[in-house]
C-alpha cells in the first residue's frame, strides 16, 4: 500500500483487549476526500487485490473498516512521520449516551488534555464517523512499552485523573467502555 500512495501506512498488533492475532492497520487522513485521492491506485492493482484475497485464509469474519474524526489533536502527527516501529498505542473507546453527546464531547477533550499533561503521554480524542452511533475513542501513543507503563502509572496514581472518571455519571452508556494495546510492527 505504501508503494502506492503518499500517505504511510502503519501495522499494529493487539496485545490485549482484543482477539489474539488481531492486526490493525491505521493512517492519517484529512478528509474522505483525502482518502479516496490517496488510496485512488489501489482499485486496479491486481497485487494488492492478490494479497487481500490472501489474507482471507486468516480470518473468520469480514474485515472491517473505521473511520474517525479528530475532535482534540494532541497526539497528531504534525511533521507527517507516523511512531516509529515498537510504538504502543493504547486505545480507549466508550458510547456517548443519548442526550448527552455534547457533555460527553467536553469530558472527552477533558481528559485527552489532562492525560496528556499528567503522563506525557500524548493522547488525542476521537470520534467514530460510520458504525456505532456516539462511539468516541481516546488514543494514547508512547514510544515504547516502557513509556506506556510509565504513563500508565502516573495515569494511575493521579487523583484528579481517578475524581474525573468518578463524575462520568450518565454521559456514557454503561458497560461500553473498552480498553486494548496495540504495539506498532510494520
Amino acid at each position: 500500500v505504501n508503494d502506492h500512495s503518499d500517505h504511510d501506512v502503519t501495522a499494529w498488533a493487539a496485545g490485549f483487549g482484543h482477539p489474539i492475532g488481531t492486526v490493525v492497520w491505521s493512517s492519517w487522513m484529512t478528509s474522505h476526500a483525502d482518502l479516496l485521492t490517496a488510496f485512488a491506485g489501489l482499485a486496479d492493482d491486481k497485487g494488492y487485490d492478490k494479497v487481500i484475497r490472501s489474507g482471507e485464509a486468516f480470518t473468520t469474519s469480514a474485515p472491517q473498516d473505521s473511520m474517525r474524526q479528530l475532535i482534540h489533536p494532541t497526539a497528531l502527527p504534525t511533521d507527517g512521520t507516523p511512531p516509529a516501529i515498537g510504538a504502543v498505542g493504547v486505545v480507549t473507546t466508550a458510547v456517548a449516551a443519548g442526550g448527552k453527546y455534547a457533555e460527553a464531547m467536553a469530558f472527552g477533550v477533558g481528559v485527552a488534555e489532562h492525560v496528556t499533561s499528567i503522563s506525557g503521554m500524548a493522547t488525542s480524542f476521537l470520534a467514530d464517523m460510520y458504525g456505532t452511533f456516539g462511539l468516541v475513542s481516546w488514543i494514547g501513543v508512547a514510544a515504547s512499552m516502557a513509556a506506556a507503563d510509565e504513563a500508565n502509572d502516573a495515569i494511575n496514581g493521579d487523583v484528579a485523573y481517578m475524581k474525573m472518571l468518578g463524575e462520568v455519571g450518565d454521559l456514557f452508556v454503561p458497560g461500553s467502555g473498552h480498553r486494548a494495546l496495540y504495539t506498532r510492527f510494520a
